[in-house]
């Protein structure tokens, strides 16, 4: 399968944190809830707190094929917010699972303009079509410090947001996982010995149609009057992603890279003036202990806008 050049109506359905825009004739976020429970742990009270607060939002990406992918080739693509691998779906398949673990980075404030975010997260769809199940953290910077949130979004619903006593290097792990329409997310600080688990179903109005499986970097965008604008991009230096693997609707196992069943391609974040902001490096594949194949790899921080 190729990945779609540029995507068409679906990259225009965006919304930030705490708007309830969902295209026309679809129900409002605002009034059907698609988040049906959800489970948190920790070792202390202050570890992990669900927190009203207004962060920048997932937007879908606009991405512009560089090369196409084979079974055993990883294609290339770039797009203006979102770095690190898609794996999209054959015309005939769909994905069920996708996990990945990351270590927390440690911001750089002097490189990372004041309200400068990254957002590292794993998910379900997005890619190819108009919403995104998916998990993780965000980091940002403000008044020369950096913060942490955890999080867990049915995009274009509104995100559900975390304080979380995060510190760099910790190890988060993330998986999402559909089965009968029903979404697992799962989000663990490892480190920090506190998580959450999430039961959701996708916005009323929408289908998850389970076509692609990401682990991203992204730069976060926040609505400006009638604008959406993508916030700079903290200097998080590296992340290291380890133990990426996916899953199809099917029971297939495999890493990131290509199959008969999907097409993984390396997303690079490429500024509106053409600067290179965020870039993955290429795959490390092998197994897990359960013999399962999986994926190592960095993505790196190269500018803020």
């Amino acid at each position: 399968m190729r990945l779609r050049r540029i995507l068409g109506c679906a990259a225009a359905a965006i919304i930030a944190a705490t708007t309830a825009g969902l295209t026309a004739g679809a129900a409002s976020a605002g009034t059907v809830n698609p988040y049906k429970s959800v489970t948190t742990h920790q070792r202390h009270a202050r570890d992990l707190r669900k927190v009203n607060v207004t962060i920048p939002g997932t937007r879908l990406p606009s991405l512009k094929l560089a090369n196409s992918a084979s079974v055993k080739n990883t294609g290339s693509a770039t797009s203006t917010n979102w770095s690190g691998y898609v794996d999209e779906a054959c015309s005939t398949c769909s994905l069920r699972y996708v996990s990945a673990d990351f270590t927390v980075p440690h911001l750089n404030p002097a490189n990372s303009p004041d309200n400068s975010w990254a957002a590292h997260w794993v998910g379900l769809d997005g890619a190819t079509n108009s919403t995104v199940e998916q998990a993780g953290i965000d980091t940002y910077v403000s008044g020369g410090v950096d913060y942490y949130y955890a999080w867990y979004e049915m995009f274009p619903a509104a995100t559900q947001v975390y304080s979380l006593a995060a510190s760099p290097g910790d190890n988060i792990q993330v998986s999402v996982y559909t089965v009968s329409g029903t979404y697992y997310l799962t989000l663990n600080d490892t480190t920090l010995g506190a998580g959450l688990t999430a039961t959701a179903t996708v916005p009323a109005g929408y289908t998850g149609q389970n076509k692609s499986a990401e682990v991203i970097t992204e730069a976060p965008s926040e609505v400006s009057g009638s604008s959406l604008v993508q916030l700079p991009l903290a200097d998080y230096g590296q992340v290291n992603y380890n133990n990426a693997t996916v899953t199809s609707r099917s029971g297939t196992h495999g890493n990131l890279g290509s199959t008969s069943l999907w097409s993984g391609y390396a997303v690079k974040m490429v500024g509106s003036s053409k600067t290179t902001l965020s870039t993955p490096s290429g795959l490390l594949n092998g197994t897990n202990s359960s013999g399962i194949p999986v994926s190592d790899f960095t993505v790196g921080w190269r500018a803020a806008s």
